[in-house]
């Protein structure tokens, strides 16, 4: 990532100075992608924000939907899921116009990570299914760079449910048409639960009290579930 950084940042010096628009929006946010890359949220936001405003002036509707997705994805990772989520669907909403399969089944994959962190693995899976579903059928398969953190999602995911429950979500997700996946994705999440606690099975309700324990410095009472297990989850 240094190394893309470095030489990303002397190709925008070099694009400034021709005053190429395009190409400078498109390095803004393949440079936002990289600091996204090494954990630099505040600076990925920064590029990609410059990056939405160079497709903005220039009329790009393609480039304005990708710099929205991928502001989506900083704000998701950054923890602001409401902001991520907003950003996801506009950009969804300019691809649907634009018949930008790729970029539908990867808005959904966004989506679909957020539904997940906000406690509802069942669209998760399903928006997940239609994302696949896609891909699949237009043939452009996930990105190398984004399997490892695709994979511990989906696997989260597929635990919370349970493997049938997760199997027949996402299979419900794989028969949504284009369209269909579309509507789904627009609508709104459903609102967080209020308690942290809320909604979640007696284990979960367990593993959150033991991470308590460990940032108030103090011992887990449990054979199975160990201070250094738990350490081991919130380093993660």
């Amino acid at each position: 990532y240094a190394a893309a950084r470095a030489h990303l940042e002397e190709s925008l010096s070099l694009k400034r100075d021709l005053g190429d628009r395009r190409s400078i929006a498109v390095t803004l946010n393949n440079l936002g992608l990289t600091a996204n890359g090494q954990r630099d949220h505040g600076a990925a936001r920064t590029f990609l924000e410059e990056s939405l405003e160079h497709f903005r002036e220039l009329g790009d509707k393609w480039g304005i939907a990708l710099a929205l997705n991928n502001l989506g994805s900083t704000a998701a990772l950054a923890g602001d899921y409401e902001e991520a989520a907003a950003l996801h669907r506009s950009s969804l909403a300019l691809r649907r116009g634009l018949k930008d399969k790729w970029g539908v089944a990867e808005g959904l994959e966004g989506l679909a990570k957020i539904s997940a962190a906000r406690g509802d693995p069942i669209r998760a899976a399903e928006l997940f299914g239609g994302a696949e579903a896609l891909r699949d059928q237009f043939g452009f398969p996930l990105p190398p760079d984004e399997r490892v953190d695709y994979d511990r999602v989906v696997a989260a995911v597929r635990v919370r449910l349970g493997e049938g429950a997760f199997e027949t979500a996402w299979a419900t997700g794989r028969a949504l048409s284009p369209e269909q996946a579309l509507d789904e994705a627009l609508v709104p999440d459903t609102p967080a639960p209020s308690s942290p606690a809320a909604g979640r099975a007696p284990l979960e309700v367990r593993l959150l009290g033991h991470f308590r324990l460990v940032a108030d410095g103090q011992e887990i009472p449990d054979a199975h579930w160990g201070r250094p297990q738990a350490i081991a989850i919130l380093q993660y």
